[in-house]
């Protein structure tokens, strides 16, 4: 969709960087029926504003994810919310339809759980609390562990008219996974 009264976007660019730290609850590896985790990220104010990949302040962005194995694949789901400073591009335009800001988020994830190279699926999507329609993304990629490290790469196609979903993303990364330091009753 062509937002009125605005240069053309820049077509590639890097996003809002994301520092994020997640707390596992329940495990399945401890006899817990699934897994639980919380989250929380904050994003923080770089990127390119001429592609309107740069938040105007600080982002938060809490989550609860639930997953659980069924043999070789692990299936998963999160919600959580997206608060971060809203703007609208063209505000004379009837109707908004251009309008960034603080979104309710949905993801569901299938992943396979083999040793080395994991395949994953995403679907991500994204209801904002303004006045423009929800949009989503679909991501395919895979997981490489080396030691404590985990690469990972996805791509795959964004859908819905309003900004923020690309048309294609790409999203490389590195996770850390710290030990599971646990007591246990009987080991030294």
């Amino acid at each position: 969709q062509q937002i009125p009264d605005l240069a053309p976007v820049e077509p590639v660019a890097l996003g809002t960087p994301w520092v994020q730290a997640r707390v596992g609850l329940m495990s399945e590896e401890l006899q817990h029926p699934i897994d639980l985790a919380v989250q929380v990220g904050l994003g923080i104010p770089w990127g390119s504003s001429a592609a309107f990949t740069r938040n105007a302040s600080v982002g938060i962005s809490p989550r609860v994810g639930v997953g659980r194995r069924f043999g070789p694949i692990r299936v998963g789901a999160e919600v959580g919310a997206l608060f971060r400073q809203g703007s609208t591009l063209s505000p004379e335009s009837s109707p908004v339809a251009d309008e960034i800001g603080s979104a309710f988020q949905l993801g569901l994830c299938a992943a396979t759980t083999n040793d080395g190279l994991r395949g994953e699926l995403s679907l991500l999507g994204s209801v904002p609390f303004t006045r423009v329609p929800g949009s989503a993304e679909l991501l395919l990629g895979g997981r490489y562990p080396i030691g404590p490290i985990e690469l990972f790469a996805l791509a795959g196609p964004g859908f819905g008219r309003t900004p923020g979903p690309p048309a294609f993303r790409v999203m490389v990364g590195a996770g850390l996974s710290l030990p599971n330091r646990r007591c246990m009753a009987g080991v030294a």
